[in-house]
């Protein structure tokens, strides 16, 4: 069975079957070949026909039909390590992305107007790091899908310290 989900082309994946919003079947995707800051480059397949390049922007936004095990496998979550959470930091900008703006919710909302960590509660950003990636965080909450080359040097760098303090926020223990 398949469910119609509303995704940005830089989510799409192998297997996906787009369809136009009234539902008819436009295509599957065949494989992701690329996704750069600007744009997705796929192969797509449309019936019998032979497979074709397709290059999209990764901010459009379109439908697709995914099988419903796959919305369940999404929804049953691994637990991962710390060790595995910081190899994701390392390399994963998805995981970046959100390890930032979680990193930012665990600020004091003093300490996130101010762009500075003030009190040693264990969580957040620490002294060190807080006025760089506060003001990073900001910036993707305000809309911005990536960051500098410069500001992913120091987020590669400085988030994979944080492995622990999100494992702890995550799981609990």
């Amino acid at each position: 069975m398949l469910v119609k989900t509303l995704i940005r082309t830089q989510d799409v994946r192998q297997g996906d079957h787009f369809i136009d919003p009234d539902g008819g079947y436009i295509a599957e995707v065949v494989r992701v070949l690329s996704i750069t800051e600007q744009e997705v480059h796929i192969l797509r397949q449309e019936g019998d026909d032979e497979p074709f390049e397709l290059t999209m922007p990764t901010d459009q936004k379109l439908y697709v039909n995914r099988p419903v095990e796959d919305q369940k496998a999404t929804a049953a979550k691994k637990v991962f390590t710390e060790a595995e959470i910081r190899e994701k930091l390392e390399s994963d900008w998805q995981w970046q992305r959100r390890a930032l703006l979680r990193l930012y919710e665990l600020q004091t909302p003093h300490e996130q107007a101010v762009n500075q960590t003030r009190f040693n509660n264990s969580v957040g950003f620490t002294a060190a790091h807080s006025r760089k990636l506060t003001s990073f965080a900001k910036q993707l909450i305000a809309g911005k899908k990536f960051l500098s080359h410069k500001q992913m040097h120091y987020v590669k760098k400085w988030l994979p310290c944080y492995a622990g303090q999100l494992h702890r926020v995550t799981y609990g223990n």
